[in-house]
């Protein structure tokens, strides 16, 4: 049997500058320790755990991790989590993964909302979109930083594990994650990890991978030479399907998705998604910033 690996990214927050929560860390030590005695227990060790730490411990948790430590006997390295770490780092983590391989994001700790661009308000009644709090989104010393954004999540995964074929669990231990036990709200010995929306303006185009072009590779004698930005093509619909060639099997199928739609008159302005494997089309004009060419 191959070895697999399995890459789990773990964020556990109960040091916030305000409304600091007790149980994060201890949330992150029990997953963990289920992750490794799994990969124990398979067949000729042929799951590699892999774990990323961002954590941000208060007081007595550094006890924990260090009793922890000493009954594993092991040393946990760990990051702050903050804005930068999770959006960056944590992902570069799981995008390490190969195909066959399982990918594991774990978060706990707050929960918030912001003001949804207007750009969703079609599917927001509320016109807000949901948040998960990094140790520093609200720090009044560095108004640069934010919360990360529910859209945004989906786009940094998209992003790491396009195009491979693993399995992916993603389990998020906040509030605005669901409805779970909301039944017991009378229950004054519960504490939810939820803190007020925050007050960041964020525009659209601010979004994490907003103006990410991905898809867009230029070719050159059958060989890809670099990336694209800024990517459109111009054709109507008749001449565009009729210049489609080739056509890939269902083993290439995939969903795409974008903020926006520019299709209809008057134009249209929402996010949509469409599945697709991959396709040629000759002679269709394809613009950038920069130049044009046929291909």
């Amino acid at each position: 049997m191959s070895k697999r690996s399995l890459y789990a990214t773990l964020i556990g927050i109960n040091a916030y500058k305000q409304n600091s929560l007790n149980g994060c860390i201890k949330d992150v030590l029990d997953i963990d320790l289920l992750l490794r005695d799994q990969c124990r227990q398979q067949e000729n060790d042929s799951l590699e755990y892999k774990p990323l730490y961002l954590l941000a411990p208060g007081e007595i948790d550094n006890m924990r991790i260090a009793d922890y430590e000493a009954a594993q006997k092991l040393k946990l390295s760990f990051d702050a989590p903050t804005f930068k770490n999770i959006s960056e780092k944590a992902f570069v983590h799981l995008k390490q993964s190969n195909d066959g391989d399982v990918c594991l994001l774990f978060y706990s700790g707050h929960g918030s909302q912001v003001d949804a661009p207007p750009e969703f308000w079609h599917t927001k009644p509320d016109r807000q979109n949901e948040t998960i709090v990094c140790v520093d989104s609200r720090d009044p010393g560095n108004p640069d930083t934010r919360d990360v954004i529910d859209k945004e999540l989906g786009y940094l995964l998209w992003d790491a594990l396009k195009d491979k074929k693993v399995h992916c669990v993603v389990i998020m231990d906040c509030c605005h994650s669901g409805n779970n036990m909301r039944g017991a709200v009378a229950d004054k010995t519960l504490r939810f990890r939820h803190i007020p929306s925050s007050k960041n303006k964020v525009p659209l185009e601010k979004y994490l991978g907003y103006d990410t072009n991905g898809n867009f590779y230029e070719i050159k004698n059958g060989k890809i030479t670099g990336m694209l930005d800024d990517v459109a093509y111009q054709s109507n619909t008749q001449q565009f399907w009729n210049s489609c060639v080739e056509i890939c099997d269902k083993d290439d199928y995939r969903s795409f998705g974008t903020f926006r739609d520019g299709k209809g008159q008057p134009s249209q302005v929402s996010a949509v998604s469409h599945g697709s494997s991959t396709s040629r089309f000759n002679n269709v004009n394809v613009i950038n910033t920069n130049s044009s060419a046929n291909i």
